[in-house]
């Protein structure tokens, strides 16, 4: 907590998130730089894009409380499946 590399690294998280919400359909498109930079010299373990994914939804559950209906869970869980997926398609 605190730390300035933390926030720095969550911000580019969000923002990659939000540049993805903008055309789903060219998703693989949009993370095609972040692929490559998570598979090929980060080297992170695939799985951890999952864990993310339902990290945001927790974070979305506690902070937007009862906004975050079932309706809203359901789009987000989709669009976080989608958004993990694409990150690990390098990884085959």
């Amino acid at each position: 907590p605190g730390s300035s590399h933390l926030y720095s690294h969550g911000k580019k998280i969000v923002l990659a998130i939000a540049e993805g919400a903008k055309d789903i359909s060219q998703l693989t498109v949009t993370l095609a730089p972040l692929q490559t930079l998570h598979a090929y010299q980060l080297r992170i373990d695939p799985t951890n894009f999952k864990l993310l994914s339902h990290c945001m939804l927790v974070t979305l559950a506690c902070y937007l409380g009862e906004e975050f209906t079932p309706v809203a869970h359901a789009a987000m869980d989709k669009f976080l499946s989608a958004f993990a997926a694409v990150l690990a398609e390098k990884y085959r």
